[in-house]
C-alpha cells in the first residue's frame, strides 16, 4: 500500500484567516496508482475519515483509498491499496 501525504504544490487561493476563524486542513494528497504507478492528485473531502472505493484517474483500476489524520497535527493520512 502506498501511503500519500498533502501534495506540496496546492496552488489554491488563500483566503485570510483572522482569530475567530479555523484555518482548513489541506485535502489534496498526491498518491500512487498500485497498478499503473502513475502519481495522482486526489481531493479528499475534509469531512471524509474511513475507506471508500475509488478508480485511478489514469488506469481506470479500482483502488481501496484509506483516510485518516494525524491526531496531534490533523495532517491527512491517505493509503491507497489495489481494491
Amino acid at each position: 500500500m502506498n501511503v500519500a501525504h498533502p501534495a506540496k504544490n496546492d496552488h489554491r487561493p488563500v483566503t485570510p484567516c483572522n482569530d475567530t476563524c479555523v484555518e482548513r486542513r489541506s485535502d489534496l494528497a498526491s498518491v500512487t496508482c498500485p497498478y499503473c504507478f502513475e502519481v495522482v492528485d486526489l481531493y479528499v473531502d475534509p469531512e471524509t475519515e474511513g475507506s471508500f472505493v475509488e478508480d485511478c484517474a489514469v488506469c481506470c483500476r479500482p483502488w481501496t483509498v484509506t483516510v485518516s489524520r494525524d491526531e496531534q497535527t490533523g495532517e491527512l493520512i491517505v493509503d491507497v491499496g489495489r481494491a
